[in-house]
């Protein structure tokens, strides 16, 4: 084979190789801004929209992002990371008892509120969301949920070599939650020392809030996702 044939192929091998790459590193459609803050045209108003473990009416949905009013303005796209907050809380829906609610935080410091209902081959339909006010009832229960959830882990931590291997969230403080502008950083959790409030901490001379708890990649994905959601609405703040 000539210098020159072995170079071409080279080359092609190359370009495959990085359109691979590019194609791997490309976020799906459900996990950017476009999916969180957009109306979903994919498919008919009309038709169900199954996303992973989790299903909802589109028009309802697309509602959900015109009605900007009582905390909406977002579709159930983005509603549904509230199940992956390791602090969510399920708690009885007064209004029908036959649908739950669950509350927890997806990047800003407002409690999110999704009305929910489990479906057939164990799949969530999101019927409702919205964000909850910080003086709300929903804000109060999630965050005696979440101290008294995070004191457990604390005292587990102390008593294993788990903590080595767990990492965390951090925001920076504002009085006992965290300001909704800040940016997150993962930190391993080895290195922050605690306070008389359990989702306090002190990293180095600064107080922050630990927003999540997890091992490294869960965090760093939680991480990324807030820089997304605070830089598509222009509000996000290094520290």
């Amino acid at each position: 084979m000539k210098d020159k044939d072995f170079e071409k192929i080279y080359n092609e091998c190359e370009k495959l190789e990085q359109a691979s790459k590019t194609k791997n590193e490309t976020t799906p459609f459900e996990d950017t801004p476009q999916a969180w803050y957009e109306l979903d045209t994919t498919g008919p108003e009309n038709e169900d929209v199954v996303c992973g473990n989790f299903v909802w009416h589109r028009e309802k949905s697309n509602k959900n992002i015109k009605d900007t009013g009582d905390g909406k303005g977002f579709s159930f796209y983005l509603a549904r990371y509230v199940f992956e907050d390791p602090y969510s809380v399920e708690i009885e829906n007064e209004n029908n008892p036959e649908n739950d609610k669950t509350l927890g935080i997806v990047a800003e410091n407002n409690v999110m509120v999704v009305i929910n209902a489990k479906v057939e081959n164990d799949k969530i339909r999101i019927i409702s969301a919205w964000e909850a006010l910080p003086q709300s009832k929903y804000t109060s229960i999630y965050n005696k949920h979440k101290a008294k959830k995070q004191l457990l882990e604390n005292k587990f931590s102390k008593k294993t070599e788990s903590r080595k291997q767990l990492y965390a969230v951090i925001r920076q403080a504002d009085g006992n939650g965290f300001m909704s502008s800040s940016y997150a950083k993962v930190v391993n959790t080895s290195i922050l020392k605690s306070t008389d409030l359990n989702t306090i901490a002190m990293f180095g001379d600064k107080r922050v809030y630990v927003q999540n708890v997890g091992d490294k990649a869960y965090c760093e994905q939680i991480e990324k996702r807030i820089k997304s959601i605070l830089d598509c609405r222009n509000m996000g703040e290094n520290w």
